[in-house]
């Protein structure tokens, strides 16, 4: 069984379970998509004074996909892609910043738009969240009302998601409004369950009884993943053969998201 048809199975299952038994499910529980990492369209407008080489563009009158656009995989785009999706760590402020010149945005923040796919073009391969919306919708639910999604900046760790933790919050209570009061349940993604369990955790128990139906995890990194070690000591291609893995590893190591979700917080 793929891993897609996997999740949207269990997902069904699960959904079965919160309509207790009657498939008609009349009262819906409105769900928010959390993504895992690498599970959000990035959009970047470019203003820098120098690149790497003659095919990285410099300038952009607006904003242009960059996560996923394939086509920064190509083998002459590739040092590109890095440069502008890299951060910049500050070991004062233990924050992060873009690359100078780098202007990132995500949008859709409450819509599904940019969680189902992840190259705006919506290219097969990069299907995220599709399958599994499309499936819900067709049990009933309506895009951007009762199923939503967090894309979020996963390329960062929770001690940078003050900012997120707020929009959550707010979601999480229109989502309850405006369907007759319903509380909402979340679903999360690999990295987006422990996201979510810090959101949980800075939040009253009376709100989350008032707003919280249920949280369904996917794949959740609850004890840390294996595969950052890989990512710090040599890169990895994440599954897209024709990208050298040494080609990324700056970018990889670059980020918070990547130590927080080693199996150690001594990392």
């Amino acid at each position: 069984m793929s891993q897609e048809r996997c999740i949207l199975t269990t997902l069904t299952i699960a959904f079965l379970f919160y309509c207790s038994g009657d498939v008609s499910c009349r009262i819906l529980n409105p769900v928010i998509l959390v993504p895992g990492d690498g599970g959000t369209q990035f959009e970047a407008k470019l203003d820098k004074s120098s690149s790497l080489h003659g095919s990285c563009v410099n300038k952009t009158k607006d904003y242009v996909s960059l996560w996923l656009n394939m086509k920064y995989f190509l083998p002459w785009k590739i040092d590109c892609f890095v440069e502008n999706m890299k951060l910049v760590y500050n070991r004062t402020t233990r924050t992060t910043s873009n690359t100078r010149g780098v202007d990132i945005r995500i949008s859709d923040f409450g819509g599904t738009s940019t969680v189902e796919w992840l190259d705006p073009s919506q290219f097969f391969l990069t299907s995220y969240f599709y399958h599994i919306v499309k499936a819900m919708v067709s049990w009933g639910y309506k895009r951007g009302v009762s199923v939503r999604g967090v894309p979020f900046d996963f390329r960062k760790a929770p001690n940078e998601f003050k900012e997120l933790y707020q929009k959550m919050k707010a979601l999480i209570e229109e989502t309850y409004s405006i369907n007759n009061n319903t509380r909402v349940i979340l679903l999360g993604h690999s990295m987006g369950n422990p996201t979510s369990l810090y959101f949980y955790n800075i939040m009253t128990q009376a709100w989350k009884d008032k707003y919280i139906e249920a949280h369904v995890s996917l794949a959740g990194v609850w004890t840390g993943a294996i595969k950052p070690l890989k990512l710090f000591a040599s890169g990895d291609r994440l599954g897209v053969v024709i990208v050298k893995p040494i080609k990324v590893r700056a970018e990889q190591r670059g980020m918070p998201s990547s130590a927080w979700l080693m199996p150690s917080d001594k990392a």
